[in-house]
């Protein structure tokens, strides 16, 4: 048996927690990254595909917080089998979409083949919480964008520390 933990970063450092009433209307704590952290991996999604890092290495610093989720009785190669599986569905490079199909969909997805159990749903409803806001529809276009920018820059960064 393996703990498995999810680790969880905002993006906005802080800033939507300060400035989403005012831009959406709505009060959200935090822009949302996930990695799931299991086997001494952090294995999170993004827009180049599913990486597999030593934990807390990203570019976005220390996570806000890091969640226990469980025990998984899956063996380490049965997860590089599943990875290996889902990297050619569901999440493949292209398949990105920050708000539809995202870092947190996947440590959602990963945590329930790991462990029976998704991670919480505060974080896997933000791109609907956002969308659904009063502003959401004006700013989608932006939020894509900026989250393929920040994506790609912990890709690059990450595939030049291997």
């Amino acid at each position: 048996m393996a703990d498995t933990k999810l680790a969880i970063y905002d993006l906005s450092q802080g800033l939507c927690k300060q400035m989403s009433m005012a831009l959406l209307g709505k009060q959200l704590d935090g822009i949302w990254h996930t990695g799931v952290l299991v086997y001494d991996l952090e294995i999170y999604y993004g827009s180049s595909g599913i990486i597999k890092s030593t934990p807390f290495t990203t570019n976005l610093g220390p996570p806000l917080k890091v969640e226990n989720m469980g025990k998984t009785k899956k063996s380490l190669k049965e997860l590089m089998n599943f990875l290996e599986q889902v990297s050619k569905d569901k999440y493949k490079p292209r398949s990105y979409n920050v708000l539809l199909n995202n870092c947190n969909s996947f440590s959602s997805d990963l945590c329930l083949w790991l462990i029976g159990k998704r991670i919480p749903e505060h974080i896997t409803n933000l791109p609907s919480d956002v969308m659904n806001s009063p502003m959401g529809a004006m700013i989608t276009p932006f939020l894509e964008q900026a989250g393929n920018i920040i994506s790609n820059a912990t890709a690059q960064r990450n595939n030049k520390t291997k």
